[in-house]
């Protein structure tokens, strides 16, 4: 058996040993567990650590990193029917709206706005974005296509709240109540309405790098890519049947998301997305989606574990400037929940809980955000560390602050019960 195996089978069962374990002694330090696997990542990376993960290993386990992030996406399109026809999935909608144009606008005028007011050199392929008067001169606006695309991907992981942390509140700190049930239906439109205009850029991006070869337009592979999942997710209601057997059906989704992870890896577009799209078709068509989820839930938190770890193994520290753009990106995406979400909220939905400050419960992040990194990262790999640094920022900071903000808001408006030390 090769080391890259052994080292395999040890990250999975420590793993779902972790997961076991932190799951049983759920304490409030169990909102912060990420961090810990985050940071045992980055000592078993090459980078910064003792190097037990090394460059070859960690090139071994790329195709493991997209297949966790297939798992993601398979899990949040499953709940797609959980999400349809509430006022929270509007506001869901709204807020990821709102993130993802603070987040995406701001780090693309940012970007821009240090290329013309500083005098670095334009890259040979950019997009002129505007043309400012500036003490006497035309100054460009410009950003070239590679850090546009860099750009949307960081607004998707902006865009993105975890419901996981709120679904731990409601086991860890009691919580119960229309504000709890609320940010849950919010926080999971987030993760679908992201993830699949996220695929819908990728789509868009790889026909754009194959229009010479292939010839495929944009709405050709939009359609390619969609449609493989649709595909994908009704096989797999045709396969299962009537059969209720559980282990086979956990079996066929487990082959259905590799299946659906090899398509998404074979089109160049994304597992993550594929995977969204098979699951929600599944959720959508097959009569076993209940009992489905109740069994690909319990995989979500090892799932978790190994997506912290090697988001953590992959890191790669920044130099200079560079360290400003995952600094800005967490300003504006601060700015969209507390500003422009808010705003978009109360403006469209008169049945919207009249509670101030309600974007102080939408902070917290988990392990979506370092899936649409990690996919991003192996597209891209010369924008890998600003990526991962920005994400792992990102999730650093809305871990820490999400967890308290979360609560805080539970506590004033009297949703929190008795809690464990």
């Amino acid at each position: 058996m090769s080391t890259t195996t052994l080292l395999f089978v040890g990250l999975l069962v420590l793993s779902f040993l972790f997961a076991r374990v932190f799951k049983e002694f759920r304490t409030r330090w169990l909102f912060y567990t990420g961090l810990l696997y985050v940071v045992l990542g980055l000592l078993l990376g090459p980078r910064i650590g003792l190097g037990v993960l090394s460059e070859s290993v960690l090139q071994a386990l790329t195709p493991l990193a997209l297949l966790l992030s297939g798992v993601v996406g398979f899990i949040i399109g499953l709940r797609v029917k959980q999400i349809l026809g509430k006022d929270a999935s509007v506001a869901g909608l709204l807020t990821a709206l709102a993130v993802f144009l603070a987040v995406g606008v701001g780090l693309l005028a940012s970007v821009s706005a240090l290329y013309a007011f500083t005098g670095r050199e334009l890259p040979s392929e950019f997009l002129i974005l505007a043309r400012l008067p500036y003490q006497g001169e035309m100054k460009t606006l410009a950003v070239s296509s590679q850090l546009f695309w860099l750009c949307l991907t960081l607004a998707a992981a902006g865009a993105v709240t975890s419901s996981s942390m709120i679904i731990s509140a409601q086991s860890i700190l009691k919580a119960k109540g229309k504000i709890t049930m609320w940010l849950i239906t919010t926080a999971r439109t987030t993760e679908f309405v992201t993830l699949f205009a996220y695929g819908l850029f990728l789509s868009s991006s790889r026909a754009l790098e194959t229009a010479d070869l292939l010839g495929l337009s944009v709405t050709e592979w939009v359609v390619a890519a969609t449609g493989s999942g649709i595909l994908c997710g009704l096989l797999f209601t045709l396969f299962i049947g009537k059969e209720g057997d559980e282990t086979r059906i956990y079996f066929a989704s487990i082959g259905a998301i590799i299946f659906a992870s090899g398509i998404g890896s074979a089109l160049g577009v994304s597992p993550l997305f594929v995977n969204l799209v098979t699951g929600a078709t599944v959720a959508l068509s097959s009569k076993h989606t209940a009992r489905l989820r109740a069994v690909l839930e319990n995989l979500q938190e090892p799932v978790f574990v190994l997506l912290f770890i090697l988001a953590g193994a992959f890191w790669e520290p920044l130099r200079g400037w560079a360290w400003g753009v995952p600094a800005v990106a967490i300003l504006f995406r601060l700015l969209g929940l507390f500003g422009l979400a808010s705003l978009l909220t109360r403006g469209s939905l008169q049945n919207a809980p009249k509670v101030a400050r309600m974007g102080t419960g939408l902070v917290g992040q988990d392990a979506v955000p370092l899936a649409i990194g990690l996919t991003f990262s192996v597209r891209y790999p010369d924008q890998a560390p600003l990526v991962l640094t920005a994400v792992l920022m990102g999730y650093v900071f809305s871990n820490i602050v999400g967890s308290i903000s979360l609560r805080r808001l539970l506590v004033d408006n009297q949703e929190l019960g008795a809690t464990k030390a």
